[in-house]
């Protein structure tokens, strides 16, 4: 699975735009989560309310949250709120 994330969550995987993780069959989001945090302590720290998280593009807000599936060959992408004017 590839996790990605962008902008100024970049930080959040120790300066990488994205990881590759090995696993077999299905986690959640909050499985990955958890995985991550495992991998790259303080992970969850650098999640700030309005990060999207899209599972091969769909976003989780409109699927099943924090319990929504995520098979060995999806990519998640983290995506911080944007501001402009």
């Amino acid at each position: 699975m590839r996790v990605q994330v962008f902008s100024t969550l970049r930080g959040a995987l120790g300066g990488r735009s994205s990881v590759e993780l090995e696993h077999v069959g299905t986690w959640s989001v909050k499985e990955l989560l958890a995985e991550l945090e495992k991998q790259f302590p303080g992970f969850r720290e650098k999640l700030h309310e309005g990060v999207s998280i899209l599972v091969n593009g769909r976003n989780i807000a409109f699927l099943q949250g924090l319990e929504t599936d995520v098979p060995p060959d999806a990519v998640v992408s983290f995506i911080p709120p944007s501001a402009g004017g």
